[in-house]
């Protein structure tokens, strides 16, 4: 019996070591998750900025643009208009924490 004891022994610390290798994985796997998350919301934030900012520029123009980007904590990159008589279209490209987003819009059909 002796011998059964001391390798019952020997195995006890094996289970808390598993437990601490499962925990790390799973705070791994979190962070991961958390960062994908973190990224997905920075690229809806500068698509948002990049319609809003479209919409200011088509009906006011390019510094109205560049101030409604802003304030929706983004960085105007390029603006440009096209008009073809009988409508204009604006077309603005925003970035956000390293996220580039473009938008169109147009005061026509």
């Amino acid at each position: 019996m002796g011998s059964c004891r001391n390798s019952r022994q020997a195995d006890s610390g094996q289970a808390v070591m598993l437990a601490l290798l499962a925990v790390s994985l799973l705070m791994a796997l979190a962070l991961g998750v958390a960062q994908l998350s973190v990224g997905f919301a920075q690229a809806g934030i500068a698509q948002n900025a990049a319609d809003a900012a479209a919409l200011a520029a088509n009906t006011v123009g390019a510094v109205e643009a560049a101030n409604v980007a802003q304030l929706n904590g983004a960085r105007l990159l390029s603006y440009s208009r096209v008009d073809n008589g009988e409508a204009s279209t604006v077309t603005v490209i925003v970035e956000v924490a390293g996220h580039r987003a473009t938008a169109r819009a147009t005061d026509g059909p």
